[in-house]
């Protein structure tokens, strides 16, 4: 009897061990991070679809950052396992705005304005799915909005999503490049985790489990050699982000890692004359930038009154193929063949949604209708503007 207990006990445990083994081989083959790869990875597929253009190459696997911290150990960064989309201008719901003649569009600031994306993959993926009603086709393209991992739903967007853009940057990292300061020198969080919870901490309202694990330490001194969790620690977490000491810093708290490297330099600051010196210069910048915003928005402008001049002469037909000569004229400067390029591609959009476009774009630039056929009949005669 006592040895049928023995088997049926070790039966018992045998179970539990190959199920345990399963769940761990599982997580093994198939983690988290997987699932925002595969997420993208279909993505791109779609995008091919629709485009017609082969997806670019995506290896699968854990990406990481390694970054070299003075004689200290090196910082392991792997945020991009997830957010693979970081550098991708098609997952970007937005996108500078140029003119006519491929020219950035800034502000008073001389910081590039943003428009929205017209080949923004989600609003593409939006648009099929209206166009195609119901079906399963329908169903399948609308699993791609979300990305199930870890027992949770995520929005597909929020997680591959074009990082944006800070300042006046052209393209992002353009100032702070990824390879250099990784994602949680400015985000936070525990760069090397691969799973969610680890990663970020919770990031579902009403599940932060709080356990008793001791008081919280204080630390009254500001001392370099305090540990990382002196600065920052959650209170009491539940033993699954026991050791995530590090959450994630949300919406304007992300500015507070900026005085980690942009510290005032006393030396910089001793007189008031270097301080002067400094304010001229910025001054100075910014006066370039406004004057190269108004020369763009001034050459915008004469190239939209060309093209119009040009259908009205020439005629549609003729004037498509000046603009195509000229485009590839090489004789000509730069300038002018971008902007002969420039003037091309609005009149493929038709004669009428051209000239619609190229009036709506004056308008825009000088403020009315008034003004713009008061200059329009000034610069026919030939007159100074």
């Amino acid at each position: 009897m006592r040895g049928e207990r023995y088997q049926y006990a070790l039966i018992a445990l045998s179970i539990l061990v190959i199920g345990m083994v399963s769940i761990f081989f599982y997580r093994e083959v198939n983690p988290e991070y997987k699932q925002f790869q595969k997420a993208y990875v279909a993505m791109e597929d779609f995008r091919s679809e629709i485009t017609g253009v082969s997806p670019p190459p995506f290896a699968m696997g854990v990406k990481q950052i390694v970054i070299k911290e003075g004689k200290g150990p090196e910082t392991i960064d792997r945020c991009t396992s997830c957010h693979v989309a970081l550098e991708v201008e098609d997952f970007s719901p937005t996108t500078l705005e140029r003119d006519i003649n491929d020219n950035l569009v800034l502000d008073e600031n001389g910081v590039p304005k943003q428009v929205p994306n017209p080949s923004y993959i989600f609003k593409k993926l939006d648009e099929k799915i209206a166009s195609l009603g119901e079906g399963p086709e329908v169903e399948r393209l609308k699993k791609l909005k979300t990305i199930e991992a870890g027992g949770k739903t995520y929005d597909a967007s929020k997680i591959l999503k074009m990082h944006p853009l800070i300042g006046k940057e052209r393209r992002p990292f353009e100032f702070h490049p990824l390879d250099q300061y990784g994602c949680t020198s400015c985000h936070s969080g525990n760069e090397r985790a691969l799973t969610i919870e680890k990663a970020h901490g919770p990031v579902f309202d009403g599940e932060y489990e709080i356990s008793y694990e001791g008081p919280k330490p204080q630390f009254l001194e500001l001392d370099p050699n305090d540990p990382a969790f002196s600065r920052m620690f959650n209170d009491k977490p539940g033993h699954s982000i026991l050791f995530q000491t590090t959450p994630i810093l949300i919406g304007p708290l992300i500015e507070a890692r900026c005085v980690q490297c942009h510290r005032p330099d006393e030396a910089r600051f001793e007189s008031a004359k270097e301080r002067l010196a400094l304010l001229a210069r910025d001054r100075e910048e910014i006066q370039k930038e406004l004057t190269r915003a108004v020369d763009q928005e001034i050459n915008a402008y004469l190239t939209y009154f060309e093209l119009e001049q040009l259908v009205q002469t020439a005629g549609f037909d003729k004037a498509k193929e000046q603009l195509n000569e000229r485009s590839q004229n090489y004789r000509l400067s730069q300038e002018e063949r971008k902007s002969a390029l420039g003037q091309l591609r609005l009149l493929m959009r038709g004669e009428k949604e051209a000239l619609k476009i190229a009036n709506e774009r004056q308008v825009a630039l000088l403020g009315s209708q008034e003004l713009v056929d008061q200059l329009g009949e000034e610069l026919k005669k030939g007159e100074k503007v």
